[in-house]
């Protein structure tokens, strides 16, 4: 099923591109006359907004989906831990018939798997939660089923820094959006003026006179000068002159603006990608580390060296490096969502299949 979210952006750009022959025609719902100029400038306004809407829809729904690929995950991990918990107490319980183990050894064991059963019911509520709201941001029926497509573990390629910012400040529909702003105030303007200082056509003709004139006269070329005024509206003063180039002003510096904060957004989300991924390597050597420590410990364990409460120990030192671990690859994917909005992209990387209950 296609989610429904652009339903709206589709329905106001179609009432634009509707007017696009009022405003070309002259007017728009009883408004001033507008020039072709200034109706494709509020196309191309109106054509960018929805572009910026449906990027920044796609942001929402890619922040969603990674939340609730990480907490399933996490319930995954956590899921596991209780299981193997609940054996080693299974063990560990009928081991306390021959007395071989003590009462605070059972307490730890029952304390952390109860932990497990915590972490477990937490992140099956946050996937619970992330669920639904696709479901809501996507305009999918309540009780729709939402299939989740693994991301994987490899980003796609990112351009490099200073041409990432040059196809921002380019790919960006704000940009465009804006520019548009400035186009219409600038037609405003043209408007204006045209009515202010009116246009004035001279046509030259010339003619001769007729056999009765005399023949110098007859000679004479008759000049003939029609002059044509187009006033426009009356209400169209130098005090609207002077406001409508104030908010040309006031656009172009906003178009300034805007560039600048393009620009900051899609640094911050490269370097934050970068450092990202820095944290995904270190997670990975960290859980290879207490993986190594768990095993030791166990032997140790087994050979009677250590108690059941320092394996537990270990075993919860695995369990946060294994959920640091999930929380920094999701954290990668949450800051390449972020760099292809800074970019003007839509996160392609989210993949949906819903069906009806």
């Amino acid at each position: 099923a296609e989610p429904n979210v652009f339903a709206e952006g589709e329905y106001w750009l179609g009432i634009i591109r509707a007017s696009y022959p009022l405003y070309k025609g002259g007017a728009l719902l009883g408004r001033d006359v507008a020039s072709e100029g200034e109706a494709q400038a509020k196309l191309k306004f109106s054509t960018a907004k929805w572009e910026e809407k449906k990027v920044y829809i796609s942001n929402i729904l890619a922040k969603g989906y990674i939340e609730a690929l990480q907490s399933k995950n996490k319930a995954e991990i956590y899921n596991e831990i209780v299981e193997k918990r609940q054996k080693q107490l299974d063990i560990i319980q009928r081991k306390r018939e021959t007395r071989t183990v003590t009462e605070s050894e059972i307490l730890a064991l029952k304390y952390a798997l109860a932990k497990g059963n915590e972490g477990y019911k937490k992140n099956k509520l946050a996937y619970e939660s992330a669920i639904r709201e696709i479901v809501d941001v996507a305009g999918f029926e309540p009780g729709t089923e939402i299939e989740l497509v693994s991301l994987g573990d490899e980003i796609p390629y990112v351009m490099k820094r200073d041409k990432l910012v040059e196809f921002a400040l380019t790919n960006r529909a704000e940009i465009s959006a804006q520019h548009a702003s400035v186009d219409i105030a600038q037609s405003q303007i043209d408007g204006l003026q045209g009515a202010l200082y009116p246009e004035v056509n001279l046509e030259l003709t010339s003619s001769y006179a007729s056999g009765a004139i005399d023949d110098d006269i007859s000679r004479f070329t008759l000049l003939s000068l029609n002059a044509s005024y187009e006033f426009g509206f009356q209400n169209h003063t130098s005090k609207n002159l002077s406001a409508a180039r104030s908010i040309k002003t006031y656009e172009e510096q906003k178009l300034s603006l805007i560039k600048s904060e393009i620009r900051r957004e899609a640094l911050a989300a490269y370097d934050g990608l970068l450092n990202s991924i820095e944290t995904v390597n270190v997670a990975e050597t960290e859980v290879k580390r207490m993986q190594y420590e768990v095993r030791v410990s166990n032997e140790k364990y087994k050979g009677g060296f250590l108690s059941i409460g320092e394996v537990i120990d270990k075993e919860n030192d695995l369990l946060s490096a294994e959920l640091s671990l999930v929380e920094s690859r999701y954290d990668r994917w949450r800051f390449f969502a972020d760099l292809q909005k800074s970019v003007g992209h839509p996160f392609s990387q989210t993949k949906v299949s819903a069906t009806r209950k």
